[in-house]
């Protein structure tokens, strides 16, 4: 068992229990921890995360996809047809088992989709910044103006003042 330090940029080994059916560093990155890897069976694997997955609509995605596997369906028709993966990744994660190295497919995957999920962010935030930009300069040209406009009105009141000084 690991605990997860405050700043949760580390796992620590806390407890073993029995002998690892894989060595394992005594701290890990807590994307490191990977059930598969450490011998464990899918359906374990599956329960763990459906118990423990920070967001609330994942954990019961996964659990319906736990459920299922209980009652001896695919897992990862069950993963499909809950949305967690398209059809694409059906057949990736299918072939992957079948040649003997599912995990390595698993970890490919989730750099794959986090690389997709950081292009999203990234593309929001090209969009995004120049327009904060732009709003941030029309308040200061708002304010400028606001500002200028009373100076304005006193160099008239100043000018009229003065022609109808110059006209007496």
């Amino acid at each position: 068992c690991y605990l997860l330090r405050a700043s949760q940029d580390l796992a620590e080994t806390a407890i073993t229990f029995g002998t690892a059916a894989v060595v394992s560093q005594p701290m890990l990155h807590p994307s490191q921890c990977w059930a598969l890897r450490r011998g464990q069976p899918l359906q374990s694997a599956l329960r763990l995360m459906a118990d423990s997955y920070p967001l609330g609509i994942v954990r019961d995605w996964l659990g319906k996809v736990s459920a299922a596997v209980e009652r001896g369906e695919d897992w990862c028709a069950a993963l499909h047809k809950v949305r967690l993966i398209d059809r694409t990744d059906l057949v990736v994660l299918k072939a992957a088992e079948g040649a003997g190295n599912l995990p390595w497919a698993l970890e490919e995957m989730a750099e794959s989709l986090l690389r997709r999920e950081i292009y999203r962010w990234q593309a929001w935030y090209n969009i995004l910044s120049p327009a904060a930009v732009l709003l941030l300069a029309g308040c200061v040209g708002y304010i400028c103006v606001a500002l200028f406009l009373p100076l304005v009105d006193m160099i008239k009141e100043d000018l009229v003042a003065e022609r109808v000084a110059i006209e007496t």
